[in-house]
Formats: C-alpha cells, sequence, structure tokens
C-alpha cells in the first residue's frame, strides 16, 4: 500500500516540473504553420507596378498608377495668343487630371461655328475688314500675367473658342464712298478675354483668363492739319441744316 501511495505522488511531481514544456512545443507548432501560410500568400501578392513597392492583396482593387509630371510653361507660338500645337504637351496628365477631376467637366465648352452664325446674318451685310473666323482648340496660351499655360484640351474635354482675325490687318477699311478729307481707315485686330482651364505654374489644375482676337474693326484716324477738321464740323452742320 505504501508504494502504490508514492509513485502517484512522483509521477505527479514529474508533471508539474515541465509546466511550460508543451505549450513551448505548440508554440514551434503554430509558428510554423504561420510562416507555411504566409509562404503560401505570397505566392498570390503582386505588385502594382515595375519597381514599385506596394503591395496589393487579390481582395484589395488596384488603384491607378501615379502620374508624375513636373510643372514647366508651355510654349508659345510666335505672333499669337495661343498655339493649337504644342511640342511637349502633357498628354497622359491631362488625362489623368479629366478622369480624377469630376468638377471640370463644368469648365468644358465649344462655342457656335461661324457657319451656323453666319446662317441668320443678312446677306447684305458686309463687313468693312476682311476676317477669318474660326473655332480653335488651344493646347496653349497666353494669361493676363502674360504667361504661357497648357490648355486642357482632350477627346474627353473639350475648350473650343471662336475667334476672328483680321486677313490684311493694318490695311484700308473696305468703303463704298470716300471717307472725310484728312481722316485714313485701317484694320484692327481686337482681343477678348476667355476663360479656359489650364495646368497652373504649379502643377494644380483650375480656371484662368486668356486673350484670343475676336474681331477686326476698322479704324479712323485723323492725319490732317487741325483747322481742316474745323472746317469738315462746319460743312457736316451745314448739310444738316440744309436737309
Amino acid at each position: 500500500l505504501i508504494i502504490l501511495f508514492v509513485i502517484p505522488q512522483v509521477l505527479q511531481q514529474e508533471t508539474q516540473a515541465f509546466p511550460d514544456s508543451r505549450a513551448s512545443y505548440n508554440y514551434e507548432e503554430n509558428s510554423m504553420g504561420f510562416n507555411n501560410s504566409r509562404s503560401s500568400n505570397e505566392r498570390h501578392i503582386r505588385f502594382s507596378s515595375p519597381g514599385s513597392d506596394k503591395i496589393i492583396f487579390p481582395t484589395e482593387k488596384p488603384s491607378e498608377p501615379e502620374i508624375n509630371y513636373t510643372p514647366e510653361l508651355a510654349p508659345g507660338c510666335y505672333n499669337s495668343t495661343f498655339c493649337e500645337y504644342v511640342p511637349n504637351y502633357p498628354k497622359e496628365y491631362v488625362k489623368h487630371t479629366i478622369k480624377n477631376m469630376e468638377d471640370l467637366k463644368y469648365l468644358s465648352f465649344v462655342d457656335e461655328s461661324p457657319e451656323i452664325s453666319q446662317r441668320i446674318d443678312l446677306p447684305e451685310d458686309d463687313s468693312l475688314c476682311a476676317v477669318d473666323s474660326t473655332v480653335t482648340f488651344p493646347k496653349s496660351a497666353q494669361n493676363k500675367q502674360n504667361e504661357w499655360l497648357f490648355i486642357i484640351n482632350e477627346d474627353d474635354f473639350l475648350q473650343g473658342v471662336r475667334i476672328e482675325k483680321c486677313i490684311t490687318e493694318n490695311t484700308s477699311c473696305k468703303l463704298i464712298e470716300k471717307f472725310a478729307e484728312g481722316y485714313v481707315t485701317s484694320c484692327k485686330q481686337k482681343f477678348i478675354y476667355r476663360q479656359l482651364a489650364a495646368i497652373r505654374i504649379n502643377g494644380t489644375v483650375g480656371p484662368d483668363w486668356f486673350s484670343f482676337p475676336s474681331s477686326c474693326c476698322c479704324h479712323v484716324k485723323f492725319i490732317g492739319h487741325p483747322l481742316q477738321r474745323i472746317a469738315s464740323a462746319r460743312m457736316n452742320i451745314n448739310n444738316n441744316n440744309n436737309n
């Protein structure tokens, strides 16, 4: 009886002498299981783009790649306030901006073409100066600060400005009757500011004011003697009184 009573106590003491042995074993098993699971998941991990360290998991929607763009002034065009074609136009950055800036759509517009507006003009109307009217879609333009900026103009976002340019600027106006003596006429180009969405110098996109040719007007200038102007004015008064 004494022997049977002592043996269970010895067994119990041996069991309590190593209380953490199984826990340590289980931890090693769990660690091995975690490592195996991680190595298995890595087979399904892909990178957003070559050379990028951003990890995308299978359940995560890939984000669009960022467009690297260094802001710069747009090239200008000689003897003009806008350009329809520029060699270094940031096309990819413009497309990325159009896609990600929803409010930008409110700045899109296209003016009425000259062909449509001429249909409602009176056929006997004639301009004193020869003009060329068209709708242009500029890629760069000059703002009020004389800075040349890139204009947002792509297939999904159009900004069409109707312009009117003098065909023969600084030439005499077309007059049916001879103008008053001492006066000369000439065709002068007029400009107007239009608001367009553009890429600012700091790289942000927003509206700005740009100069465009709007009309060709007949300009009258007196080059005669001052007394000649007085005589001409008196002559006009007499003619009005006689009528």
